[in-house]
C-alpha cells in the first residue's frame, strides 16, 4: 500500500508539473498572438511617416509588458 501511495504520489506531481508547463505555454502563446496582432492593426492604421517610430516603441514596452511572450 504504502508502494502504491507513493507511485499515486509520483504520477500526480508529473500531472500537475505537466499541467503547469502547458498552461505556461499556452499563456505565453496567446500573449504572443495578441501582441502581434495587435502590433499589425497599430502599424496599418498609423500614418505612413510614424510606421517606424511606432514600431520601435511597441517592441521596447513589449518586452516589459510580456516578458512570457519574448521567452525571458
Amino acid at each position: 500500500m504504502a508502494l502504491f501511495s507513493l507511485s499515486a504520489l509520483g504520477i500526480s506531481e508529473w500531472d500537475s508539473m505537466f499541467l503547469d508547463a502547458s498552461f505556461l505555454f499556452a499563456a505565453g502563446w496567446a500573449g504572443s498572438v495578441l501582441s502581434i496582432g495587435h502590433q499589425v492593426s497599430v502599424q496599418a492604421g498609423s500614418p505612413d511617416e510614424m510606421r517606424g517610430r511606432m514600431n520601435t516603441f511597441y517592441i521596447l514596452t513589449l518586452v516589459r509588458r510580456f516578458p512570457l511572450s519574448e521567452g525571458a
